[in-house]
């Protein structure tokens, strides 16, 4: 199912477009909450994770607009929240027995969902051949949606060397997609809003 002029319900999110944001959001919640519980497994922090993954949304609203797949980021963004909380969960027993009582074993992988994460798991290894500054500057501007003069700012480099590393990143995921799925100009664009865990 794919959401009726969603590129221009990101537009009006980014001016602040409460109405906007919540269309949004009622469209992605159930398939969000759906895959963060599969590695959760608790009804409690589900909840809590997936009101986290969107008020990070909401945050970096005035960059929506620069995202070439919201679906691909939005899935990307719930996978890195949900994995660091199960690495901090790691350290906490309370969250770990809580986890217990709720786990269940999940069956049934639709072959969407077994398309993503094999796409997914290819990203990442794409992205491992990537030189370690680049990968670093790559996270920091498409999925922690700082602007490239915040990134240079942050990493003590110049706006140019910023735009050189993102120029040469996106040219090799593209060609690397385009080789390996045979994806259109279009779809490859979902590529530059993964990153690694």
């Amino acid at each position: 199912m794919i959401l009726i002029d969603e590129k221009k319900l990101l537009e009006q999110i980014a001016l602040g477009n409460e109405k906007s944001f919540s269309t949004i959001y009622d469209f992605y919640y159930p398939e969000i909450r759906r895959y963060v519980l599969k590695f959760v497994k608790s009804d409690e922090y589900t909840e809590d994770l997936c009101q986290e993954i969107f008020l990070k949304v909401w945050d970096i609203r005035g960059n929506l607009v620069s995202i070439f797949s919201f679906r691909a980021y939005l899935f990307v963004l719930a996978r890195n929240i949900t994995f660091n909380f199960l690495k901090h969960a790691a350290m906490e027993k309370t969250v770990q027995e809580e986890i217990m009582r709720s786990s269940f074993v999940l069956n049934n992988y639709s072959e969407e969902e077994y398309q993503t994460t094999e796409y997914l798991e290819f990203i990442d290894r794409v992205l491992a051949q990537i030189p370690p500054r680049s990968r670093e500057i790559f996270e920091l501007c498409r999925v922690d949606g700082h602007t490239y003069k915040a990134t240079a700012e942050q990493l003590g480099i110049s706006n140019n060397a910023v735009k050189k590393h993102m120029i040469r990143t996106m040219k090799y995921l593209k060609n690397t997609i385009l080789k390996e799925f045979g994806l259109s100009v279009t779809w490859i664009g979902v590529a530059i809003e993964l990153t690694f865990i």
